[in-house]
C-alpha cells in the first residue's frame, strides 16, 4: 500500500471523516446494497460500501505520528538483541544502549534494535529521551512474564514494533500485576509514546491481566498479521487508533478496539482506512471517543454488546459486518452533522437497527 508522509497536525481528522462520509452519502450509486437481520437478543449486520479516501488518506498525513521513513532503516547500524533467560547478550551500533539487570532488558536512546530469542520470565523496557525514535525489530521473539507486563515504553518520541518477515513472535503479560500504582503499565504491550505496529511477520499479544496492546498517545496499526487475547480491552489507542493495513483479530473480554481521549475534539478518534479487523468482545466491539470512521478494509464484529460505538460514526467504504446483543451502531447527536452517515440506499434499512436521534433523511 502506499503509505503516508508526516506533516505538522493542521486539521481535525474528525470533521473531515464527516464532511467526506457526508459527500459519500450522495455520490453512491443504488446499486450498494445493506442486509440487516435482529432477533430479541441479538443483531446481525453487513454493510458493503464503495466509499472515497483519497482526501481523508492527505488529512491523516497531517494528523499521525507516522511516516514512510519509520520503516526504513540501515541494517548495517542495527544493533542486535539476542534474549536467553540469564545470558541476554546485545551487539552491534546501539550495545551500550541496553542494559540487561536479571531478565528486564533496557533500551535507553534511539536506534534500531533486532530483538531475538526468548525470555521464559522477563520483560523489554524503552526507557529513551523524549525526542527519540526507537525501532524495534521482532525477529522470531518469545517474552513472558509472570509478574508484569512485556513490552512496556515508558518514554520515547515514537516507538515502531516491526514485525519480521516469516517470523513468528509471542508477548504474554501476567495474570496479576507487581506494580498497580495509577502510572504503571497495565497491558502486555503498554506504551506512553505513540507507537506504530508494521511488518509482514506474526505477532500473538496475551493480556491475561487487562489489556493487549495500549498506547497512551497515538497508535498506527500499519500492517502485521496480529492476534490479540486479553481479559479487558483488546487494543486501545488515546490521541488515535488507525488501522492501515494488515490482518487483525482481536478477542476482548471488554471492549475490542477503541480511542479513549474524550477531552479533546481534535483526538479520540478511530480510523480503519485498509485491511482486515476481526473482533470478538464482551462489551463493545470498535469504539472511538470522538469520531470512527471506516473509510476502506474490512471490519467483523462477531461478538458484541454494541458493535460500533462513538459520538459520531462514518462509513464511506469498506465492509462492515456486526453481531450484537444491543445496537449494531450506536451514536450520540453532535453539533450540525447527523451522528451516522451511511450511502443513502443503507439509511431505511439500518434505522430499525440503529439508535440514534432521527435526522433528514434528505439530506
Amino acid at each position: 500500500m502506499n503509505f503516508f508522509s508526516r506533516a505538522q497536525r493542521v486539521t481535525s481528522v474528525a470533521a473531515l471523516a464527516l464532511a467526506l462520509a457526508l459527500a459519500g452519502c450522495s455520490a453512491q450509486s443504488a446499486s450498494t446494497t445493506a442486509d440487516t437481520s435482529a432477533s430479541s437478543s441479538s443483531s446481525a449486520t453487513s454493510v458493503v460500501t464503495g466509499g472515497t479516501t483519497a482526501e481523508l488518506a492527505s488529512s491523516i498525513a497531517d494528523s499521525t505520528h507516522f511516516d514512510a521513513d519509520d520503516l526504513t532503516w540501515d541494517a548495517a547500524k542495527e544493533t542486535a538483541v539476542t534474549l536467553a533467560d540469564g545470558a541476554t547478550a546485545a551487539s552491534g551500533t546501539n550495545a551500550d544502549a541496553v542494559t540487561v539487570d536479571g531478565n528486564t532488558v533496557t533500551i535507553t536512546a534511539g536506534g534500531t534494535y533486532r530483538v531475538s530469542g526468548t525470555l521464559a520470565e522477563g520483560s523489554l523496557v524503552v526507557a529513551a529521551g523524549e525526542e527519540d525514535v526507537v525501532s524495534i525489530i521482532l525477529d522470531n521473539t518469545t517474552i513472558t512474564s509472570s509478574t508484569g507486563s512485556v513490552v512496556d515504553i515508558q518514554s520515547a518520541n515514537e516507538v515502531l514494533l516491526f514485525l519480521e518477515d516469516g517470523t513468528s513472535n509471542t508477548l504474554s503479560d501476567a495474570a496479576s500485576y507487581a506494580d498497580t500504582g495509577t502510572d504503571a503499565a497495565n497491558a502486555a504491550v503498554y506504551s506512553l509514546a505513540d507507537l506504530t505496529i508494521a511488518g509482514t511477520g506474526t505477532l500473538a499479544v496475551n493480556g491475561n491481566y487487562n489489556d493487549g496492546i495500549v498506547s497512551k498517545d497515538g497508535l498506527v496499526l500499519a500492517s502485521g498479521n496480529v492476534t490479540v487475547k486479553a481479559a479487558d480491552d483488546g487494543i486501545k489507542g488515546k490521541d488515535y487508533t488507525v488501522l492501515l493495513d494488515g490482518n487483525y483479530s482481536v478477542t476482548a473480554g471488554g471492549d475490542g478496539v477503541k480511542s479513549t481521549n474524550s477531552t479533546e475534539t481534535d483526538n479520540g478518534w478511530l480510523l480503519l482506512a485498509g485491511g482486515t479487523l476481526n473482533v470478538a468482545a464482551g462489551d463493545d466491539g470498535i469504539k472511538a471517543a470522538t469520531t470512527l470512521t471506516i473509510s476502506d478494509g474490512t471490519a467483523t464484529v462477531s461478538k458484541s454488546e454494541e458493535g460500533l460505538e462513538a459520538p459520531h460514526i462514518a462509513i464511506s467504504g469498506g465492509t462492515v459486518n456486526i453481531t450484537s446483543n444491543d445496537d449494531g451502531l450506536n451514536a450520540a447527536v453532535g453539533p450540525q452533522l447527523p451522528p451516522i452517515l451511511l450511502p443513502i440506499p443503507h439509511r431505511a434499512a439500518w434505522a430499525a437497527e440503529v439508535a440514534w436521534t432521527p435526522w433528514p433523511m434528505s439530506r
